[in-house]
This record gives structure tokens, sequence and C-alpha cells, in this order.
């Protein structure tokens, strides 16, 4: 865990101090490495356990998260994991919150309560409460806000950087930058402790691999890459000693992990982590030489590409760690990677460095700056984040089943507006409709892109539009027509299972007017339970260069270049150029003034172009095609 980044530089680049080694270990032979150290520990783990009860006495989860996790700016708080910020007026993103703010029997905004980092579903079997034992272990559990724990849900951890979210690219939960070390080093204490067969609750397995996306290890195909490299780039802070001490004397056992990081380098090898107790004994001090001539490329509205040239070392380079502004971004073991995420028509900064096995870190390599491309205009945006100022308006014209915001089933489970079922057997007729109209005569190639859920039933969604909808009143008295190349499928069967549909950049530039959009849902009396998310449309920019040849998409005759081909004054490369209009590309054409009307043949070569026995009549004139070489014709 780290309050801010340069705690994690200031570690890097001071001389290591070394602490003596916990009395708990002194029956621990800590000489052994790879699995047999494994094991041992995890035989130090169980025999030293005692359970807790989830609630009760004398002392329970509750009593042992306000007691480890205390605040230690403040006494009376708990540090929620995930949190971020105490200023935003948003209680969902909390860092520090009173102990009293715990969470009763009914949900209340702004209360905490005890999360499972190692999700309970996700254990073998799945981890249970009633009694003291793996789903009361204090050490996998912390305390949260509860909008934020369900946020996370059993989401997986995956890697990313910066605040705690969900990451749309896999679905993945990243725990933020401040708490990713806590959370490797808690799933690899919940793996070492919980290594049965999953036959029975005695025999609890937590594997590392159905918690996280990363590439699993030759040496343990249970372990991921992901929770080792964690425990590296998020050293262990002073308020992770003092929790592991605290419940140490509340459960009897420790988190070895917690104690000396280096541990799981000895278990699973790869990059060194912190080393307290020197065991490693390593005299490589050489850092490698700084990464050059870094350059970026494939430049998009929200993306590039970052190549560099490799750095050298005494014992070789173990991956580059790249810097986005000054902030860290990502590591690679490549000499480049992609970025994306990235904001339109804005200027970035990258700088990478490089790195040993030995956590030896270079200098910083000269930064590159660069900007992306202006990217499309937004039209129109909902991503049903907050309840509070949607840009849809819902009207019901049967049931009271009415569309309603959702604080999950959207995207990655975040959140959405939904329809549910009918009532009282009155079929459910609801609409789903923009606020505001979007003029589609003042912009051009106008894109659409959404999500949407559905389980249970098979009543059709549509998504439709209207050039007379007047803004107010029952839409069933206007006209409405299906949107172009858009047809939402209708659920395959009628079990709770959902099924996701997407759509992305779907052409709909036929549209012509000014228009309104609507979800249309009449139930079939086998009622789905919908939901829609990040609804958005765009038109193309003129000031964009869609295909990075740079010619502007408004002044370019061909748009879609490949990468890397010159192009002339109107955006097109050789490659996509017909001089002569014969059907055949200039790269590819032999004969490159075929006569208008004249039909050529895949070289680009009509006719009279060709002397195929080569005896200077043309074959659209010669009466003798065939004659033998050297005869005069």
């Amino acid at each position: 865990m780290k309050k801010i980044l340069r705690y994690f530089f200031l570690f890097l680049f001071t001389i290591p101090t070394y602490s003596q080694v916990q009395s708990y270990y002194n029956d621990v032979d800590l000489s052994n490495t790879g699995n047999d150290l494994f094991l041992v520990l995890s035989a130090k783990l169980k025999a030293t356990h005692t359970g807790i009860p989830y609630t009760g006495s004398p002392v329970d989860v509750w009593d042992a998260c306000k007691s480890g996790d205390e605040d230690p700016d403040n006494a009376a708080n708990v540090l929620l994991i995930y949190g971020y910020n105490d200023d935003d007026g948003n209680f969902s993103t909390d860092r520090s919150r009173s102990k009293l703010e715990q969470a009763g029997s009914s949900y209340i905004p702004g209360k905490w309560n005890r999360e499972h980092v190692f999700a309970k579903s996700l254990a073998i079997p799945a981890l249970g409460t009633e009694e003291p034992g793996p789903g009361t272990d204090v050490y996998n559990l912390r305390p949260a806000d509860q909008d934020r724990n369900s946020t996370r849900s059993n989401n997986k951890f995956t890697d990313a950087s910066g605040t705690s979210r969900i990451i749309s690219t896999n679905g993945g939960w990243y725990p933020g930058d401040e708490w990713k070390g806590d959370i490797a080093r808690i799933v690899m204490y919940m793996y070492t402790r919980y290594n049965g067969d999953g036959s029975k609750v005695s025999e609890t397995k937590c594997l590392p691999i159905n918690v996280g996306f990363g590439t699993t290890l030759a040496v343990d195909p249970n372990m991921i890459d992901l929770f080792l490299k964690w425990n590296v780039e998020d050293p262990v802070s002073t308020f992770e000693e003092n929790r592991n001490n605290i419940l140490a004397n509340i459960q009897g056992n420790r988190n070895p992990y917690v104690d000396n990081p280096y541990l799981a380098t000895v278990i699973w090898g790869g990059l060194a982590a912190e080393d307290k107790w020197n065991m490693s004994g390593s005299s490589d001090s050489e850092a490698p030489s700084a990464p050059t001539n870094l350059v970026a490329s494939n430049i998009t509205d929200t993306s590039a590409t970052i190549t560099w040239t490799a750095s050298t070392d005494n014992t070789g380079v173990y991956d580059y760690l790249v810097y986005l502004n000054g902030n860290y971004l990502t590591s690679s073991t490549a000499t480049s990677v992609n970025i994306s995420n990235l904001n339109g028509n804005t200027s970035y900064q990258i700088s990478v460095k490089a790195r040993d096995a030995a956590n030896n870190q270079s200098e910083f390599s000269a930064s590159y700056n660069f900007t992306t491309q202006v990217g499309p205009t937004v039209l129109f945006e909902e991503n049903f984040n907050s309840c509070a100022d949607v840009k849809f308006v819902s009207y019901n014209e049967a049931s009271t089943k009415n569309w309603a915001c959702e604080t999950q089933f959207g995207e990655n489970n975040s959140g959405s507006y939904g329809i549910n079922g009918y009532q009282e057997e009155v079929l459910s007729k609801d609409w789903l409709i923009t606020k505001t109209p979007i003029d589609f005569d003042a912009n051009t190639g106008e894109k659409l892109t959404f999500y949407t859920d559905a389980a249970y039933g098979n009543s059709p969604l549509e998504l439709v539009y209207s050039i007379d909808y007047a803004g107010a009143g029952n839409p069933a008295d206007f006209t409405w027509q299906p949107v172009p190349n858009i047809t939402i499928p209708i659920k395959s069967n009628t079990s709770s299972t959902e099924e996701i549909f997407k759509f992305s950049n779907v052409n709909i530039s036929s549209i012509t007017g000014t228009v309104y959009f609507a979800f249309k849902y009449y139930s079939n009396g086998v009622p789905t339970r919908w939901t829609v998310d990040s609804f958005k449309i765009t038109a193309e920019n003129e000031n964009e260069d869609t295909d990075n040849d740079g010619v502007l998409n408004v002044n370019d005759s061909c748009p879609n270049t490949p990468a890397g081909e010159s192009v002339d004054a109107n955006g097109c490369s050789i490659g996509q150029l017909d001089d002569d209009n014969d059907g055949v590309q200039n790269s590819l054409d032999v004969c490159p003034n075929t006569p208008i009307g004249e039909a050529a043949n895949a070289t680009g070569c009509s006719s009279s172009q060709l002397d195929d026995d080569n005896d200077g009549v043309m074959n659209n004139v010669d009466a003798c095609p065939n004659t033998p070489t050297g005869e005069t014709v």
C-alpha cells in the first residue's frame, strides 16, 4: 500500500534496511525454496490459526476490522479498501470513515461493510460466514464502502493504474494504486493458508488464478504474474505492518508476505520483491542503462504505440517501466507498449525506465511528447453512472413496471437503465426516450454505440427513432422507425443467464432531420429484464484524420489509407489510385494508360496494349495471334 507514488520512489532509491525475522518463524526452515518453502509456511499458518466468528463474541470480524484497519491519522475511523478521495462529495470513493458507520441489516448509503478480498464465490467451496473458518479469516476481510464493494462484486482483479474501477477491456476490477500490493499479499496468504482439494470446508482452496487476470507461472500453474508484479510495485506500508501485528494477536497466525514480500520471490520467482530479512544476499547493485530513441506511432484519438531502443545491463534487463505525464502507467517485457484510453486532441509526455531482476532501475529516458488525433464529435452520450441527471426520460403506456435507474447490470456491472416484467397480468408497454433531439442534418458520418443485457423471458427490445415526436406526450401517437443497421436479438432462452449484446460504431448516417431516439419494450407475456448502458452517438469531425495519413477527413479522398503508406495532397497512396480508371490500382498496373472503355486484365492491360506473339501488332488488331518467333508480318 502506498498513499502517494513518491513513497514508492523513496523505497527504490534509498539504501535498504533489514529487519529481524519475527520469532513466529523460529520453527520454520527458511532455507527452503520454491514449493518446499510454500508447504512449510502453509503448515505454520494452519497450525497457529484460531478462527473467530463473523459476528459474535468475545471478538468478531467487526472488532478485527476496527482495530486492524484503524486509520493511522484518525483513531475514530477505519481505512476503506479501494477508497481514494474523502473530499469529492461522493461517499463511494471515501478512503476513511467513522468506525460507527458500520452497515446494519438494511441498506443505508454511506455505511461500510466487511469486504472479502478473495471473493467468497471464487473459492472452492465458496467461503461461508456462518461458522469460524475460511470465510471469517480476518486477513481476507477489509472495511469497504458498501456501494464500492457492490461495484467490485466478485469481479477478478486486473492490472491498470490510477484509482479503483472496473476495467472495460476484460471486466476486471483494478483496486487502485494504493491498494494493489495489499491485495496481492492477501491473495498470496489465502492461497498459502487454503490449498486443500476443495472437497469440503476443511479442504478449502483459494487459487490465485480464480481471482485475477494474468499469465500463469511455469513453476506453479495456480499462481499468476499479476500478484507478483503488484507485490513489487506497491511495497508494504507501515499501516500493513501494524495491521499484521494486530491481527496476529487476534487470530494467532500471520501474513508472511507482509512480514517479508521477498518470500514470494523465493517461492514463485520473478522480479525481486522487497527483502526485509536479506534472504537473498544479492550483490547486484548495477542499474541498467536508460532506454533511448522513444517514438510514438499509430496515434489515434484514444491510443498510441510507444517503442524504444533496448537498454543493457550486467545481468540482463527484466522489464521496462512506462510513465505517462510523469505517473507510472504500466510495465512491459518488450521494447514497446500500446497505450489506450487517451483523450482526443491532447498532448502527452512519455518516459521509460529499465529494470533488472534485482529491482535496480535505470535513469529515465529522455521524454517524448505526442498529441492524439482530434477524434469524432460526440453528439450524445449517457453512461448511466449517476441516476441524478439521466439524459433519457421514461414513459409507460401500460402497467407500472417502468424503466428505472439501476446500480448494476450495465457494462462491466456498472450503472444502467432497466425494465423488468409486467404486473398483475398487464403487459408492459414502456419507452425510454432521449430528452433532447439530435440534428443529423448538421453533421455527417454519424455512428452509434450502446450496450444491452437481457435475462429471463424472450420479450423483444427495439431501438427506434422519430422525426415528428414533440418531446412530450404518448410516444405511440407519433411515427417511429427502426434505427438503420440495428437489430437487437431476442434472448435465446428464458433462463436467468444474462446475454449481452453490444453494438460499436454502427453507421446510422442515413438518418436525416432532427430526431429523438427511444428504446421500446412491449412485453409478450414472457417478460425479459432488459438493461441498457454506454449509449453514444458520434459524428465525423472535420478536423479529424481517421487514417492518420496527415490529411484531414474533410479533404481526404481516400479515407482508409493503410498505415505507413505515403499519400498525395488528396490523402491517397499509390496503392489507392487508379489513374486510368481500368479497375487496377496504380501500384499493380503494368499498363498505366489504358484507353477509356477498354477492358483490362488483372495486370491492368487491355488488348490494345498487349502483343502476346511479339510481332509488333497489338492483340486487338492482330489477325494472326500466334506468329512464329522471328517471322516478318
